[in-house]
């Protein structure tokens, strides 16, 4: 009797339902993106966000037409609730998930039914989408402001993922995310540096399954943003699948007109724990890995053996050339042994090497 009464109380939400019109969209690769770039994986999310795409960014598939509901960010954000109110055809939930359909949708004023249209592009292989038919330069033109930024910088991750696996290796495709937007002002010119971070969509939880990051630098010239240095794949931070937060990262001053992404990064192995310290810059032909070096290391979870346990003190300072140095203070204990020593860098060549042996720098 109760399922009777529920079935009787939808029919009658349905019949007071007012309708508010149709549109088609085509559920891209884009869509399959949040604006601050995290994967999509229910199909309520992928159609909220293309309807962001299309009003919001302007990024608009060529099966897309126009609404006149889901032009507001609170309307959009009603599409879930009101798509678990409606109707969607059998099995187009999991395909708009999984691959890049075309579908029409009908828009009530409490509720959505959602179809696939005929003719749709078929399943793709290995999950890999094709390629989108819209051109980056049109992008280029909505660069006013840093969710614009990160946007592009996706966009062109995901084109270049179509045709590299960024050293993964695997045919699955892979999700990207941006991990931080940094501000820094060079030669008198706003600049953005973006950092991202790209991995497969499943299976990569080891301790060795490491994201790879990519670097990009945005220039203001005046009326939009425009880039003007990417660098795919630049390093690989982390472990059991993680990478740094925008915690972990900041944009340090490495010369009077020129900035690099500083990340701290750590990790932890049967009992050790370990402490880096990375930065992405001008390497003199492009971006690139120009200071690594290890802040820490302690094994005080293992237990035995000769204990180990020191830090670093690092600071910049001006040097005699254009770039300033980066001194180290290093102290505690190394293998029993006490340590207590100063080592100062110098950038040459596009790097910062050492002006004398610094026995706990590391390679990892």
């Amino acid at each position: 009797m109760f399922r009777i009464f529920l079935l009787i109380a939808a029919v009658s939400t349905w019949l007071s339902a007012r309708y508010i019109g149709s549109y088609t969209a085509e559920l891209s690769r884009n869509d399959h993106y949040s604006s601050r770039g995290a994967s999509l994986y229910r199909a309520a999310d992928i159609l909220q966000q293309d309807r962001a795409n299309f009003h919001r960014f302007g990024l608009r598939d060529p099966a897309d037409t126009g609404d006149g509901f889901f032009t507001t960010r609170s309307h959009r954000a009603s599409m879930g609730r009101m798509l678990r109110r409606g109707w969607i055809e059998p099995g187009l939930a999991r395909e708009i998930v999984e691959r890049t359909p075309v579908v029409h949708v009908d828009i009530y004023s409490r509720h959505i039914e959602v179809r696939r249209v005929a003719g749709s592009p078929p399943p793709v292989k290995d999950n890999v989408y094709p390629s989108s038919p819209q051109p980056l330069r049109n992008v280029q033109n909505l660069l006013k402001n840093p969710d614009d930024v990160k946007y592009d910088a996706l966009r062109r991750l995901q084109t270049h993922a179509r045709s590299s696996d960024f050293g993964f290796r695997t045919h699955r495709y892979l999700k990207h995310r941006i991990i931080a937007v940094l501000p820094c002002k060079e030669v008198k010119t706003d600049t953005l540096w973006v950092l991202a971070e790209s991995r497969p969509v499943a299976n990569f939880d080891c301790h060795a399954c490491i994201p790879v990051q990519s670097l990009f630098k945005y220039r203001w010239n005046g009326n939009t943003w425009e880039l003007i240095q990417e660098r795919f794949a630049i390093d690989k931070i982390g472990g059991w699948g993680a990478g740094p937060d925008a915690k972990d990262t900041a944009l340090v001053r490495i010369s009077p007109s020129r900035c690099a992404v500083a990340i701290r990064s750590g990790y932890a192995s049967q009992g050790w724990g370990f402490d880096y310290y990375t930065l992405l810059g001008p390497t003199g032909h492009g971006l690139g890995e120009i200071f690594f070096t290890t802040l820490s290391a302690n094994n005080g979870g293992v237990g035995e053996g000769p204990q180990t346990s020191w830090n670093t003190k690092i600071r910049l300072r001006p040097g005699t050339g254009e770039y300033y140095l980066i001194h180290l203070q290093r102290q505690g204990i190394a293998e029993g042994r006490p340590v207590n020593y100063a080592v100062s860098y110098s950038y040459r060549g596009g790097k910062y090497f050492p002006d004398r042996p610094d026995p706990l720098a590391g390679d990892n």
